[in-house]
């Protein structure tokens, strides 16, 4: 079995630590399993998961998309910015994130998951 995972950063979060810990477990579950990581920046992130023997790469996120934040997404962020910022924030990600989702369909379809 192949499982990809993408994560936008490569910094350590609450949620990084948390797939890091989702990668150990299945490390340990099913050792035979190939485990990929695709990260959105460099950072020890990547090196921590390399230390669990996943294999990874660096597909670096769109800065356009990246200074979005959760506000994209309707989270906390959005309520400090209006609607017209927010408007014009997604025009200029359009773009890079069209260029960006190229990008990552051809290195999913190189990596060929089943998950």
């Amino acid at each position: 079995m192949k499982v990809v995972y993408l994560n936008p950063s490569g910094q350590l979060g609450g949620a990084e630590l948390a797939l890091l810990d989702l990668l150990a477990s299945l490390r340990e579950a099913e050792p035979e399993w190939s485990l990929h990581l695709i990260a959105g920046a460099c950072g020890p992130l990547i090196a921590r998961a390399e230390g669990l023997r996943v294999s990874t790469s660096v597909l670096p996120f769109p800065e356009a998309l990246a200074t979005l934040g959760d506000a994209g997404a309707g989270g906390n962020a959005g309520s400090q910015l209006s609607r017209t910022a927010l408007l014009k924030k997604l025009f200029h990600a359009g773009s890079p994130v069209i260029r960006y989702v190229a990008l990552l369909t051809r290195a999913l379809q190189e990596l060929r998951p089943d998950l």
